[in-house]
């Protein structure tokens, strides 16, 4: 190995080490992030959100249109079960594109390539909606 390609692949080391630090800072913030929002819901009463009847939950249907936007800033909860209560799993961002394989009495959407739901609308919040079609015309 050549001084030249010697000296190449120490700045693309260094390169690569600077943005691997970024990276795991990044990550980082986001997990506090993610903590944080999930102290914030746990507080909150969702228990009216948290029941399905029986005629509501033989409306699950299968989706039609299977690509919905996130419309709620910073983002919206991924849970495991299609419960307020249930499990955090995940977070999606404001704007991110998801694929969703079937709904529940249209409050909450099965993550379709990954586990996980999500809900639909946050009126507990005094929110409007979370997540919407994607082809909608709401903004």
């Amino acid at each position: 190995m050549t001084e030249e390609t010697k000296g190449e692949a120490k700045d693309y080391e260094e390169w690569n080490d600077e943005k691997s630090k970024k990276l795991d800072s990044m990550m980082n913030y986001l997990k506090e992030l993610y903590r944080e929002e999930e102290e914030n819901v746990s507080s909150l009463d969702y228990s009216r959100f948290d029941h399905v009847d029986d005629e509501e939950e033989d409306k699950d249907e299968e989706m039609t249109e299977n690509k919905w936007r996130i419309i709620h800033k910073p983002g919206v909860i991924v849970r495991a079960e299609p419960s307020t209560t249930s499990k955090f799993i995940g977070y999606k961002r404001f704007g991110e594109i998801i694929d969703v394989s079937h709904t529940i009495a249209s409050l909450w959407l099965k993550l379709k390539h990954e586990p996980g739901w999500m809900l639909v609308h946050g009126e507990h919040l005094n929110l409007d909606f979370l997540i919407i079609p994607h082809d909608s015309s709401i903004p």
